[in-house]
């Protein structure tokens, strides 16, 4: 329940609170990975670049396997750009071999700052049958009011989210 309400404070933007939620529910179970997770993201939005990675090392060590999407993104924003274009050659071919799902890819793209890559991916992405919440995510709200973002959202039968200004 903690893990569940941290993240919904993170996507109001609550980054503190959300930490709170996750380092309660760590002392209920400290072998929770998606504690970790719910710790890194907060962090990596409030620019604790180190520390988010940290507790997502602690995630997939928890969880027992690697999420390159997230990684990647977590390297790209700490200016790791090299690890993190490694995770995207990893992931890109594990979407060839049909092991990740293509829109995985938008996330590392997003904190490389490749605007361009990223919307392609998405522009495809309802095209592949998967789903995605990209405005519920702090990390898209610089797209909100981009024209193509917003057809993206009109493609997966989703809310726009309200323009700026308004």
């Amino acid at each position: 329940m903690h893990g569940d309400l941290g993240w919904w404070l993170y996507g109001d933007r609550r980054y503190g609170r959300a930490i709170d939620e996750a380092r309660h529910a760590l002392e209920l179970d400290p072998s929770f990975p998606e504690s970790h997770w719910l710790l890194a993201a907060p962090k990596a939005e409030q620019g604790e670049l180190e520390a988010a990675l940290e507790h997502f090392a602690r995630y997939e060590s928890l969880y027992g396997e690697p999420v390159l999407w997230f990684r990647g993104y977590l390297e790209a924003l700490a200016g790791k750009r090299d690890e993190a274009l490694r995770e995207l050659a990893e992931l890109e071919k594990r979407v060839a071999e049909g092991k990740s799902s293509p829109i995985e890819l938008a996330q590392i793209h997003l904190g490389l700052g490749d605007r361009e890559r990223l919307l392609e991916i998405l522009e495809k992405a309802n095209e592949s049958g998967v789903s995605f919440q990209p405005y519920l995510w702090p990390e898209y709200e610089e797209y909100h009011d981009d024209p193509r973002f917003r057809k993206v959202l009109e493609k997966f039968s989703l809310p726009l989210p309200p323009e700026a200004g308004a």
